[in-house]
């Protein structure tokens, strides 16, 4: 473990935008190496005391004479994950160097970094590439968009980090590179934020800008806007998925050798998007030094992440699955179809579900998934719903895309749909529509923050709701 320095951080003066956690890092990571530090926050009543703790001036909010003040004060200016579209400070851009927490972060790295970026699934395969790792006996921490900020981690006695990096993180980001950087996937998302989906890929393929011959690119070989935006690579390319080195065959995943690293069967999570994830993991764990048996053994015991498709109870043969994570309508999609219980040539019916557990086939009435969707729209449309048609049962709108979201699914003929003003009324309207054998997924397609501050907390509320419904207390 070493301390950051002035001449590693690249500035005698940094004013930070957003004080929170990774704001904080960037503060104490400043004033060890000796480099002055002032701080904005919209919210000063809250940073106050935050600031005052860790001994940072606060400006206030990001008035114009505030950010006049910073524009003639400051060399660098870093900006926390959580600063909104729009914000006022991305309008010094153009006068000093302005930039994410990842990009500070990673200029005080002094260790191997793997970096996953993608629309969908990022957190998941972050989490099992670490664990991968540390069944493999390395020294890894996960950092960046995952939580722990990644000024936080660099500063770790940590032997290798494996980093989650956004969009907004990569849109600012200069000098950020890892020796083994994966993209999962990418479909419409944060337009609001980045005005298109043109500037929304791009920022995504930042992930790969500065790596060279000796790193090791891994993209996801199933979706086609990542390969067309991976076309010349300056690393050398490892593919994943249907086509791809890493894939899946003869009933298990494996490696571009062949080698098998687990059994489909064997896994506790094996949907199509499960074995996505852990072919995209294996990858970036194998080429970061792991083990395929570690692999095979993080796969086996890996039950999921909250808001994730988790399963929630079973209340009246109703099963109950929260993905309150899923802000897409493409993560929509993948939920929903791992719940399908067509075959993918829509011939037949499975004799069990995404995770291994027997599906009813013997209940006639079953039909499919009664989906709750909806929330705060972010800029996406909602069309790909319309093709879930045939694989729901019920649809139950919320938030403030209810009307979109009925919209999408007005000329499904036999579809039932309710509209719900709370999460209460929302879990009592899919328990109504329910049959047994049905699933009830809480997968939302839009942002949470019209009824809530996060996902996590949007997720909390139908578990409570759902525990209630059981006659239980909420955990």
């Amino acid at each position: 473990m070493s301390g950051a320095s002035e001449q590693a951080i690249g500035a005698s003066r940094v004013a930070i935008v957003g004080l929170r956690r990774s704001g904080l890092a960037v503060a104490r990571a400043c004033l060890d190496a000796g480099v002055e530090v002032l701080a904005v926050d919209d919210s000063p009543e809250d940073a106050a005391d935050r600031a005052a703790s860790a001994g940072v001036r606060l400006l206030g909010p990001a008035s114009p004479d505030v950010l006049a003040t910073v524009a003639s004060w400051a060399d660098l200016v870093v900006v926390s994950p959580g600063v909104p579209a729009g914000h006022a400070v991305f309008s010094l851009a153009g006068r000093l160097e302005v930039v994410s927490e990842i990009e500070f972060g990673a200029r005080l790295v002094r260790v191997p970094m793997v970096a996953v970026t993608g629309t969908n699934g990022k957190t998941t395969v972050v989490t099992l590439v670490e664990r991968m790792l540390v069944a493999s006996g390395r020294e890894a921490l996960a950092a960046g968009n995952i939580g722990r900020a990644l000024t936080e981690a660099a500063l770790s006695p940590a032997e290798i980090l494996v980093v989650e990096v956004s969009s907004f993180q990569l849109a600012f980001s200069t000098t950020f590179s890892a020796h083994v950087a994966g993209w999962l996937n990418v479909a419409p998302d944060h337009l609001d934020w980045h005005g298109s989906f043109e500037r929304y890929v791009a920022a995504k393929a930042r992930i790969f800008a500065n790596q060279t011959a000796d790193d090791v690119a891994v993209v996801g070989a199933e979706d086609l806007a990542v390969l067309a935006a991976t076309r010349a690579l300056a690393a050398r390319r490892v593919s994943f998925g249907r086509g791809g080195d890493w894939r899946v065959e003869r009933g298990a995943l494996r490696a571009p050798d062949g080698s098998e690293i687990v059994a489909v069967a064997s896994m506790q999570r094996r949907s199509a998007v499960d074995q996505l994830n852990g072919l995209a993991a294996s990858a970036l764990a194998s080429e970061a030094g792991g083990s395929l048996d570690a692999s095979r053994r993080v796969l086996e015991e890996f039950s999921g992440l909250p808001h994730r498709v988790e399963r929630v109870a079973e209340v009246a043969g109703v099963v109950y699955y929260n993905d309150s994570k899923a802000t897409t309508p493409d993560a929509v999609v993948a939920a929903v179809r791992g719940f399908s219980p067509r075959t993918p040539d829509g011939d037949s019916e499975r004799d069990e579900d995404p995770f291994g557990r027997p599906v009813r086939l013997d209940e006639p009435r079953r039909r499919g998934v009664v989906l709750i969707a909806g929330g705060r729209p972010k800029g996406v449309s909602l069309d790909p719903l319309a093709a879930l048609g045939p694989d729901l049962a019920a649809v139950v709108t919320i938030g403030e895309a209810a009307g979109a979201v009925e919209a999408v699914f007005a000329s499904t003929a036999g579809l039932a749909l309710r509209r719900a003003g709370s999460m209460a009324e929302a879990v009592a309207a899919a328990a109504e529509l329910a049959l047994p054998g049905d699933v009830v997924l809480l997968s939302p397609g839009c942002a949470s923050f019209d009824w809530y501050p996060s996902y996590g907390a949007r997720g909390d509320d139908f578990r409570a709701e759902v525990a209630r419904l059981a006659g239980r207390p909420p955990r």
